[in-house]
C-alpha cells in the first residue's frame, strides 16, 4: 500500500479545517455577512468528510486484501515449517 494515500489524506484533512478556522475568523470582521461564511464553513466540513469517507473506504479495500495475501503467504511458510520439522527431529 502506497503510504502517501494516508499523508495526503491527513494533508487535505488539516487544510480544509484550516479554510473551516479562517472563515470562523472573517467572521468576526466587521460588515462582513456571518451567514454566508457559516454555509461556506459547514459545506467544506461537508466536503472533507465525503473525501475522507471515500478515501478510507478505497483504503480499506485495499489494505484487506492486502491483509488477505500476506495471512495466505504466513501460513503457506508455517506450514512448510511445521512439515520440515516433523521431517527433522
Amino acid at each position: 500500500m502506497d503510504i502517501r494515500a494516508y499523508e495526503y489524506l491527513a494533508l487535505v484533512n488539516r487544510n480544509l479545517e484550516r479554510t473551516v478556522a479562517l472563515l470562523q475568523l472573517l467572521e468576526n470582521v466587521p460588515r462582513l455577512r456571518r451567514a454566508p461564511l457559516r454555509l461556506a464553513a459547514i459545506q467544506i466540513q461537508e466536503i472533507r468528510a465525503v473525501v475522507s469517507q471515500a478515501v478510507t473506504e478505497g483504503l480499506n479495500e485495499v489494505e484487506s486484501e492486502r491483509a488477505g495475501r500476506l495471512y495466505r503467504k504466513r501460513r503457506t511458510l508455517e506450514k512448510r515449517l511445521q512439515d520440515s520439522g516433523a521431517r527433522n527431529p
